[in-house]
């Protein structure tokens, strides 16, 4: 676990010594990435909000706690799965990343996954869908309904579960299909791991 935070923590530097400098100036801190480097699960959501912003942390305040509640539902604990996203920085004003940007941000998504060699990759939304899955436009509907996406970079190829994102969950407190959805498609990435004989290790307290 060491080696791989080390590894990650050199990533971190280089970005911010990169041709990204200039585009995350706007936001306070870079939101580089957090959780168990051996994790056999991980997370990419989209961009961090302001509340990531201000602790450094992505899927905090209350998209962070619609996570959380999402992974107890299929007894998944934070401190067991590895969390990035696509961009690492908050875009200004919160709006949608840009394809320059995720086109510059994208390479260290990469070298994170191949540090960290999860098992599962769990899209969160869209943009990490188009992203992950290399199938650039395609709706959140059709990325949740394909279970064949695949990760495929080198040597890599791992299987990609899409999810709705938290934050399209609490706009729609209403619509318990859409969260009872989401479980399922988590639990159908907990599924992918118990095939391939992974198991969670226990959260260190």
């Amino acid at each position: 676990m060491a080696e791989k935070q080390a590894q990650i923590d050199y990533l971190k530097a280089k970005m911010l010594d990169s041709a990204c400098n200039g585009m995350y100036k706007a936001a306070r801190q870079i939101v580089f990435g957090s959780g168990n480097p051996d994790a056999d699960m991980m997370l990419v959501g989209e961009a961090p909000g302001d509340k990531e912003d201000k602790s450094g942390e992505p899927f905090v305040g209350r998209a962070g706690e619609m996570l959380d509640r999402l992974l107890g539902n299929v007894a998944v604990e934070r401190e067991q799965v590895y969390i990035a996203n696509v961009m690492k920085w908050r875009p200004p004003g919160n709006r949608d990343p840009e394809p320059a940007e995720i086109l510059l941000s994208a390479p260290y998504l990469h070298a994170q996954i191949a540090i960290i060699q999860p098992k599962v990759l769990v899209a969160v939304g869209r943009f990490a869908g188009n992203l992950l899955s290399g199938q650039e436009q395609v709706p959140m509907g059709a990325l949740r309904e394909n279970q064949g996406l695949l990760y495929e970079k080198g040597s890599l190829s791992i299987p990609v579960v899409a999810i709705y994102h938290p934050a399209y969950l609490l706009r729609n407190m209403n619509n318990e299909g859409a969260f009872r959805a989401t479980v399922r498609d988590l639990q159908r990435a907990v599924n992918i791991l118990k095939k391939d004989g992974s198991q969670f290790e226990e959260p260190a307290y």
